[in-house]
């Protein structure tokens, strides 16, 4: 009789690994979905933005210097992270709907390229850093009664 348990038991415990397995397995594809979401968003973001007159001269400016182009980091985060981050770099401790760091002063498609901000590896000139937090983005969004993509976009534009 105790063996039969045992087996029991043991099939119970392989079946709740199962669901836990499984429970993962769709927890990550959900996060990747969204991983995948944002990035388009980005990228559909930064191509309408280099369609701009301003993003045109500093691409011509980046080529007359030898550069690639350039680039910009976003991080998509938490609120919890994002006032880590606001604190820390601006001394401001409550979390926030996105912010910039930015490497080179740019305004109106004007300003001084800094060579030393550019990637050897890539030859390619390091704009900054963009953070976002995805629950700020997701609250406003549902508050100005527009979409999550709409906000994300305007939101890395802004950065």
């Amino acid at each position: 009789m105790k063996k039969v348990e045992t087996s029991m038991n043991l099939e119970i415990s392989e079946y709740i690994k199962e669901r836990e397995t499984e429970a993962k397995l769709e927890a990550d594809k959900k996060a990747k979905e969204e991983r995948d979401k944002y990035k388009d968003i980005v990228k559909n973001t930064v191509n309408t933005v280099l369609e701009s007159q301003a993003a045109s001269d500093i691409c011509d400016s980046c080529i007359s210097c030898g550069l690639l182009g350039f680039e910009v980091n976003v991080l998509f985060t938490d609120d919890e992270s994002i006032r880590i981050i606001n604190k820390e770099h601006r001394n401001i401790d409550r979390s926030t709907d996105v912010l910039s760091f930015p490497l080179n002063d740019f305004s109106f498609g004007s300003g001084e390229i800094l060579l030393f901000n550019a990637d050897e590896d890539t030859g390619r000139l390091l704009l900054g850093d963009i953070v976002v937090s995805i629950p700020t983005m997701c609250r406003q969004a549902n508050e100005y009664g527009h979409s999550v993509e709409r906000e994300c976009a305007f939101l890395v534009c802004h950065g």
